[in-house]
């Protein structure tokens, strides 16, 4: 096992660099090129719409992607595990690397309780007796808020709120202790007082554990108010990344600008929504060039043939447009 770097050095705990995921024919690349890094206590938000090769870009970094092409570089602890054999990346994956699903009810096993299966997962990658793993996952229901851990450990999923669900995953995850936590979506289907006591939990344990967090959203609000960076993602591309607190306030991607204009504002007194023209292009049928220019009121003909490259904004952040923002709206 990888040691931890420990949280506040500035250390990597993974970087991607040019990972590319398509279909066995290459008929279709859900994502393309795609450029990352987290470090140790850090959370960083993959910001999209639906459909945008968020969900297929974790499913990546777990090496779960099946039937698909996929290639670039995954450096995970300072290792690069893309090429990795499945018998290597098995006891990687739920002990270096973790991952909170979409849905909780479906990701759990509806015929075992829930505590069987954290301490499944302990045994597995800890090698702990039947009777510690309990206790470790008893601990675990508790570090995760929820109330009374005994009856959690032996109660099914059925039995328990979408909430407490999303706990359990979580307990799930950092069992192990991993370097890296991918949550998808992690805050899907919850009321809003729920959403802010996970948002708050993982929070809490980014600090506590020194965990770097892949965070996948399409809701800014949870971004700005958790996130320390964020990766803006369009039509399987990432088109800027940088600072939360510097690309919320100025952002330099016209797409990312219209993001933040959709969001409804409550001073905002008229009776209609803005919204971004157009819609998202099939990923079997992208337009040639910026996959954003048939929407974009500042795209030109260079736009519509080839696709922009990196631009560094500042120390910490780039944006991909041949004209981009200067300032905020």
């Amino acid at each position: 096992m990888q040691p931890h770097p420990p949280a506040g050095t500035n250390a990597s705990v993974l970087d991607v660099a040019a990972l590319t995921v398509a279909t066995r024919d290459n008929a279709v690349v859900i994502v393309n090129d795609l450029t990352l890094h987290v470090r140790a206590g850090e959370m960083l938000a993959l910001l999209g719409e639906s459909g945008c090769g968020k969900s297929m870009t974790s499913l990546a970094l777990m090496r779960l992607a099946d039937g698909l092409n996929t290639s670039g570089r995954i450096t995970l602890l300072g290792r690069d595990i893309a090429t990795l054999p499945e018998k290597a990346m098995s006891p990687i994956r739920g002990r270096e690397i973790a991952m909170i699903f979409q849905n909780p009810m479906s990701a759990l096993n509806p015929v075992r309780s829930v505590g069987q299966q954290i301490s499944e997962t302990i045994r597995r990658h800890k090698g702990l007796s039947r009777k510690a793993a309990r206790q470790r996952a008893i601990a675990l229901l508790g570090e995760v808020g929820l109330a009374d851990p005994v009856r959690c450990y032996d109660a099914y999923a059925h039995e328990l709120s979408g909430g407490m669900c999303q706990r359990v995953m979580i307990a799930m995850a950092i069992s192990c202790d991993p370097a890296l936590l991918i949550a998808d979506e992690p805050t899907t289907a919850l009321d809003v007082t729920i959403q802010k006591q996970i948002m708050d939990l993982l929070h809490a344990l980014k600090i506590r554990r020194g965990m770097g967090i892949l965070m996948i959203t399409h809701d800014l609000g949870v971004v700005a108010a958790y996130a320390d960076r964020v990766a803006v993602m369009y039509a399987g591309r990432v088109v800027e990344q940088g600072d939360v607190h510097a690309l919320f306030s100025a952002p330099h991607h016209p797409y990312t600008r219209g993001l933040m204009d959709s969001m409804p504002d409550l001073a905002d007194t008229s009776d209609r929504f803005h919204a971004i023209p157009g819609m998202v292009p099939e990923l079997r049928a992208l337009p040639p060039g910026c996959s954003f220019a048939p929407r974009c009121t500042r795209a030109d003909v260079q736009c519509t043939h080839v696709f922009p490259g990196h631009t560094m904004v500042d120390r910490n952040g780039f944006v991909r447009c041949f004209h981009p923002l200067q300032v905020a709206a």
